[in-house]
């Protein structure tokens, strides 16, 4: 008759080799379903760049389970060690070194991770989480030192606005050095902007004038369920961690999250709960669901919207900055096919990367009539109105087609000159 230790080890290398077989085959499905459909450009040798965690985590699972397979007996024999109370009476030492070592583990791992996100974003070593999400943040300060002396300028949108910021055009707007700060990024919302604010103002960082520029990209938030929708927007995974890093929510997490070990792992994990594989428990921000484009046609992002402008209205106001806001032009058709973009046919209703159009066109439409609302609590430009006349001044639902980039700098450098304060006033309000 078979003892029951020795079924206890057999039990093991089964394990064992389940674990062995699981990491093995595991790894490579994972990486390809982060990235097959989404990242198709992406070759594997960056995916496993980006994601080192699911190489580690693989690795370690080859080890355990070979070490499972090849020394069950050695497992069963010192099975005294799975006993707090035993190793504790017999066997201190031993654990503290255990404790030590997983401590020196977790170190190690821990510099591994930041170095790799520094050569990863070109950061120092030292870099906050902030600037893992929003690049921005450092990457504009390392291209231009920032001064309080000196006339700055701070741009906060999505892809539109960063495009124009890139042609450095603004900069020439008057007769006197500007520095041009170019916070706005792709897919960014209002949210966005705001936690960005957030940072910058306890930072200590001042702007003489900020240009606000957004409409389109938060009409992505309602493509969920009313019972599923958030008006922080936390129905998303990216803004779940933002409002747990800029806006305070969930404390303790947020602590941990200053350990670039563990926001890897918690950025791992969000991105693997956005996929339909592992549960789609969140939503991905480029990504909607197409069983919820529906619930778009209930516009819940313009209240979202009305309360991040009047908490930056709020914060220009605190540090004397001159905010512009336009009004956001977009293609008023929205029927705009172009091959770089996942723009097809849903039925007889037209989708694209927002959501269905006649949805994407409503929720842009009452965002800009929150801009009209608010408009005398900051410079209104509404001269992006005229752009909307035609709709080959579009390449896609927002975007301008390049000769029409040109008329749209202009607008904003008019209102930057038709606010312009004298140097001298300027310089004195920030120059401290």
């Amino acid at each position: 008759m078979i003892s029951p230790l020795r079924w206890l080890e057999w039990l093991i290398r089964i394990f064992g080799a389940g674990l062995v077989c699981a990491a093995a085959a595991g790894t490579p499905f994972v990486l390809w379903k982060l990235y097959t459909g989404r990242h198709a450009e992406t070759p594997i040798r960056a995916a496993i760049q980006e994601q080192p965690l699911i190489l580690f985590v693989g690795v370690c699972a080859l080890g355990v389970g070979a070490a499972a397979v090849l020394k069950a007996r050695a497992i069963v024999a010192g099975r005294r060690w799975l006993n707090p109370a035993w190793l504790l009476r017999h066997r201190r030492r031993e654990l503290a070194l255990l404790v030590a070592s997983s401590l020196a583990c977790f170190g190690l791992l821990e510099v591994a991770s930041r170095a790799l996100f520094a050569r990863q974003y070109g950061f120092p070593f030292r870099h906050s989480v902030e600037e893992l999400i929003y690049p921005p943040l450092r990457e504009q300060f390392q291209a231009q030192p920032y001064s309080k002396d000196s006339v700055n300028i701070l741009l906060l949108g999505g892809s539109v606005l960063w495009g124009a910021g890139n042609q450095h055009r603004l900069e020439h707007t008057f007769d006197y050095p500007l520095h041009v700060y170019n916070m706005a990024q792709t897919g960014h919302s209002s949210l966005d902007s705001l936690n960005k604010c957030l940072w910058l103002s306890r930072r200590g960082y001042t702007f003489d004038y900020v240009i606000f520029y957004h409409g389109i990209n938060e009409t992505r938030a309602n493509n969920a369920p009313p019972d599923v929708f958030s008006e922080d927007y936390d129905h998303y995974s990216f803004y779940r961690l933002t409002n747990t890093v800029f806006q305070g929510q969930r404390p303790v997490q947020a602590v941990l999250l200053r350990s670039s070990l563990c926001f890897r792992i918690y950025r791992l994990w969000a991105t693997l709960r956005e996929t339909r594989t592992f549960g789609r428990r969140y939503l991905h921000i480029a990504f909607p669901r197409e069983d919820w484009l529906k619930y778009a046609a209930d516009v819940r992002s313009a209240d979202s919207f009305r309360r991040n402008l009047e908490r930056i209205i709020a914060l220009a106001d605190e540090q004397g900055s001159t905010l512009i806001v336009p009004f956001f032009a977009y293609n008023p058709v929205m029927d705009k096919w172009v091959a770089s973009r996942a723009f097809r046919e849903e039925g007889k209703k037209r989708m694209t990367e927002w959501g269905l159009t006649e949805y994407v066109r409503k929720g842009t439409q009452e965002h800009n009539a929150v801009i009209v609302s608010l408009r005398d609590r900051f410079v209104y430009a509404d001269d992006t109105k005229r752009l909307m006349d035609d709709e080959a001044n579009f390449v896609d639902d927002c975007h301008f087609a390049p000769e029409i980039q040109d008329a749209f700098l202009e607008i904003l450098m008019a209102a930057l000159r038709r606010v312009e304060r004298p140097h001298e006033e300027v310089g004195a309000t920030h120059g401290g």
